[in-house]
């Protein structure tokens, strides 16, 4: 039998060694049969799986596993294994921030469908919160989401499963749990299994499989639960024959092995047998080997015995009789498991694994040997790399001519969405409005390229072609930039050593001078004397420029709508900035009887239909109900803000390009109502996309539509639990307003189609940004996939 040259040798020579690599072979196994489980999930290949979303599908995973495992009924407690010690000492302050992000989603899951609850699981926590808690920062929020997540399943007083959260546990988890199973996913070969300092026992299945853990299906783990069932209970043999052991020596003695090794084989045989076995082998086959030394003591008491070239040998093979607790093996590099067959392993509890890989192999002397060959190669392949130190070590290996990564180039239309933001950029510049901030500068390029994206190529009732569409473009673009200047720069800017009046001075004094931006005869006399003016002139000597443009060509209708749209815009931008809205209202709800007044003061230029809604909640909310009160809490808040967006209004601004034959009362009446409600979608979609961004909450200092729903006196845990229920409530009043968004989109598109189009362009890439991140932090690659949805035919309408 021929066996490949064995060698550990990277080809960056990082993980080259000159050591002798300790290879332990395991003693043949006799497996009966095991009732009742407790299994423990290694999960591993989350950041190497081809599901989208980094680790989001595999904390999915956790929880329709556990509750695949609750419904039928054979499993008892389910250990997930999040975070080892090592990956709390090492990993950053990113990993903790996405697991953070997952357990936040878990909560409002629980919150909203009853997601473990319902299945009848309770979480607990099996480990120490303490060490990742002292790591500041992402590792104390994710500390503190994990206990808040962990104590919405408390209720769940007689579980049907316990699912235990494992989080800083220790190397004997398995054994103190009594674990039945261990699952290990995302092992690199099939064969091998890796426990990554987890130690096992002889009543544990260990069980291991190439699929990584977010692609794994409940008939895999049912596939794993029977392989335990029928591999229940397993006891180790003494050891082998030295028959057997005679016959490994020899193939060893051939094998083309040049990385150094030191191979430990239990044995069964006597003392007396052994050593005459060994006598036997030195002065026949082996008498004039080099390559192959052996040491065996029969007990404790007697000498080390040591046959063959003791001094140069590159090998060296250990025989023992010991009682296994009693061994003293250094660090195992592999372990050899003859006779198991994959994807299932058992193995003993006196064993010191660590992050040994265990390789299952035939148990003949030559499949041993091939086995051996085999373990060194996947070391030099797969070197352990635990935690943080993962993406620091990967190997470089080998690729096949002509597979190397081309980038390719851009197609047509991104060259002219390409040219279209320079040009809008340049016109950014030269108005005063190109702010120093890299994320302004990121958001000034994707809102360019929002306005490229409505706009390319759609034809009009007046340009059938869409040949004028770079036109519209950019009034949109120069729109987009102009409202997010004044957030920018002004309304969410804190100036240093500003205190809070002065802020609230400077903030009001911008609103007043910007609501009458298109009346001002001189932007520079009539300037407030605040800090930051020269960007208030900018921006008034922007909106001047862009509705004199239109204003003698465009619908009277249309003009008188973008202007009273602009006065509302920044009159709502500076009500964002007001604070205690959420102890007013509850303030109010609390006397008896309620002033129904002042919900109705509330209401007034809020939409027939978010009216409705409120007033449909006020009875639950005087009750006492969380839920209403915390529903109608948003709108009302939303009702005040809402138009700050600016969303709706682009589209306002839009229609001024349209020659006024083709502009109705009825058009603009549609077109109004439907901008107003998309403000309060795309209000709602932003503070939702910033909530998670940092502990603290929203990027900038006030209040949102979320943070106003957690008491800032809430710490630790507590804040993590309203902070959840601020998000289930956030997303169902979206969910909610986001079917009124799209029936009034169909209103307007009946009525105008044009209109219609563009508007659905923009909410879809609005929506696509904010489920993607934020006009900040979107990549240009990222935007060039949504123009490519966008562009897209749809099978009906695009859906928003």
């Amino acid at each position: 039998m021929t066996h490949p040259t064995a060698t550990i040798e990277a080809a960056d020579g990082q993980f080259a060694l000159d050591r002798r690599h300790h290879i332990f072979i395991l003693p043949p196994l006799t497996p009966p049969r095991l009732d009742g489980l407790t299994i423990l999930i290694l999960a591993d290949g989350n950041r190497r799986s081809s599901a989208r979303g980094g680790y989001a599908p595999g904390a999915r995973r956790v929880v329709s596993i556990a509750e695949h495992f609750a419904r039928r009924g054979d499993v008892a407690a389910m250990i997930a294994c999040i975070l080892s010690p090592d990956n709390i000492a090492k990993r950053s302050d990113n990993f903790f921030f996405e697991l953070y992000k997952e357990f936040i989603e878990l909560g409002v899951s629980v919150e909203t469908r009853g997601a473990l609850v319902a299945a009848g699981i309770r979480m607990e926590i099996c480990g120490d919160l303490g060490p990742l808690r002292a790591r500041n920062g992402y590792g104390a929020a994710l500390a503190d989401a994990i206990e808040a997540t962990t104590e919405m399943t408390s209720g769940v007083v007689h579980p049907k499963m316990r699912l235990l959260l494992g989080v800083g546990y220790g190397p004997d988890t398995a054994r103190e749990l009594d674990a039945d199973l261990i699952v290990r996913t995302g092992m690199e070969e099939r064969g091998v299994l890796r426990l990554s300092g987890l130690r096992t026992a002889e009543g544990i299945v260990n069980y291991a499989t190439t699929t990584r853990w977010p692609e794994i299906e409940p008939r895999d783990m049912d596939e794993a639960i029977e392989t335990c069932k029928r591999r229940a209970q397993p006891h180790f043999a003494e050891g082998y024959t030295i028959s057997m052991v005679s016959n490994l020596i020899v193939n060893l003695s051939k094998a083309p092995i040049t990385t150094p090794i030191c191979v430990t084989i239990p044995t069964s045989a006597s003392p007396r047998a052994i050593t005459e076995a060994l006598e036997r082998l030195f002065a026949g086959p082996l008498h004039d080997c080099t390559r192959v030394a052996i040491e065996y003591a029969g007990n404790e008491r007697e000498p080390l015995q040591c046959f063959g070239q003791a001094q140069g040998a590159p090998h060296k093979v250990c025989l023992s009789t010991r009682p296994p607790w009693k061994l003293q093996i250094d660090k195992l590099d592999a372990a050899l498991a003859p006779g198991q067959e994959p994807p299932s392993f058992t193995l003993p509890a006196w064993l010191p694994l660590d992050s040994a890989n265990v390789h299952a192999c035939p148990t003949t002397a030559e499949g041993i040997t091939q086995s051996i060959c085999e373990s060194l190669r996947f070391l030099a392949v797969h070197p352990p790399l635990l935690g943080g130190d993962r993406k620091n070590g990967r190997i470089s290996t080998p690729r096949a001519a002509g597979l190397a990564e081309t980038r390719a180039g851009a197609s047509a239309l991104d060259e002219l969405a390409d040219r279209f933001t320079h040009k809008t950029l340049q016109w950014a510049e030269s108005a005063g409005l190109l702010l120093p901030s890299p994320a302004w500068q990121k958001a000034a390029v994707n809102y360019a390229l929002t306005a490229f994206f409505i706009h390319v190529r759609i034809p009009t009732e007046w340009d059938k072609t869409g040949a004028l569409w770079e036109e519209r473009a950019d009034l949109t673009a120069r729109y987009m930039l102009l409202v997010a200047a004044g957030d920018e720069g002004i309304f969410d800017c804190v100036l240093d050593g500003e205190t809070a009046e002065q802020r609230w001075a400077r903030l009001e004094a911008s609103s007043r001078f910007l609501q009458c931006a298109l009346w001002c005869k001189n932007a520079r006399t009539d300037l407030p004397r605040i800090p930051g003016n020269e960007l208030l002139a900018a921006i008034a000597c922007g909106w001047r420029a862009l509705f004199n443009q239109y204003r003698r060509s465009c619908s009277p209708a249309a003009a008188a709508s973008f202007q009273a749209g602009l006065a509302d815009l920044y009159s709502a931008s500076l009500a964002e900035h007001r604070s205690g809205l959420a102890s007013g209202v509850l303030s109010e709800l609390g006397k008896t009887p309620a002033p129904a007044s002042f919900i109705e003061r509330r209401l007034k230029m809020a939409p027939r239909i978010i009216a409705s809604k409120a007033r449909a909640l006020i009875e639950g909310a005087m009750g006492g109900d969380r839920r209403a009160t915390n529903e109608l809490l948003v709108l009302l808040y939303l009702t005040d803000v809402a138009s700050a967006i600016g969303a709706g209004l682009l589209f306002r601004a839009a229609a001024l390009t349209a020659p006024p034959h083709s502009v109705t009362r009825r058009r603009i009446h549609h077109l109004e109502a439907t901008a107003t409600l998309l403000d309060y979608h795309v209000r709602l979609s932003n503070d939702l996309s910033g909530l998670l961004e940092t502990p603290g909450g929203d990027r900038d200092p006030k209040e949102n539509a979320c943070t106003l729903l957690v008491p800032r006196a809430a710490s630790g845990s507590m804040r993590i639990a309203a902070l959840i229920r601020a998000l289930a409530t956030c997303r169902k009043v979206a969910a909610w307003i986001d079917l009124e968004v799209a029936d009034q989109l169909n209103r307007l598109a009946t009525e105008w189609p044009w209109m219609g189009t563009i508007v659905r362009r923009g909410a879809l890439i609005g929506r696509r940004v904010y489920e993607k991140g934020h006009y900040t932090t979107i990549s240009r690659a990222a935007m060039s996939a949504i123009l490519g949805e966008v562009s897209a035919p749809p099978a009906g309408h695009i859906s928003y």
